[in-house]
C-alpha cells in the first residue's frame, strides 16, 4: 500500500496531467478559480452548520483539489 506522501504526489501528478490534457483545466487561471474556491468553502461551512460530516468530507476534498490546482498554476507561472 502506498504511503500518504506517495498518494499525494500521485494526486498532484493527476492534476498536472489534467492541466495538460483536459480542455477545461487548460483554460483555467488562478483568477478564474476564485468563484469555485469560494463556492467550495461556503459548501464546507454549510456542511459544518448542518453537522453533515460526510458532505464535509466531500467539500474538504474539493477544497484540496482547488489548493493543488492553484499551486500547480502558480508553479507553472513561477510564482512559487
Amino acid at each position: 500500500m502506498p504511503k500518504t506522501g506517495q498518494k499525494f504526489e500521485d494526486f498532484v501528478s493527476i492534476v498536472k496531467k489534467l492541466r495538460k490534457e483536459c480542455p477545461w483545466d487548460r483554460e483555467q487561471t488562478i483568477a478564474s478559480l476564485k468563484p469555485y474556491l469560494v463556492e467550495e468553502v461556503y459548501e464546507a461551512l454549510q456542511a459544518i452548520d448542518d453537522r453533515d460530516y460526510a458532505k464535509l468530507g466531500e467539500e474538504v476534498g474539493d477544497m484540496l483539489l482547488h489548493v493543488v490546482m492553484l499551486s500547480v498554476f502558480a508553479a507553472e507561472d513561477k510564482y512559487f
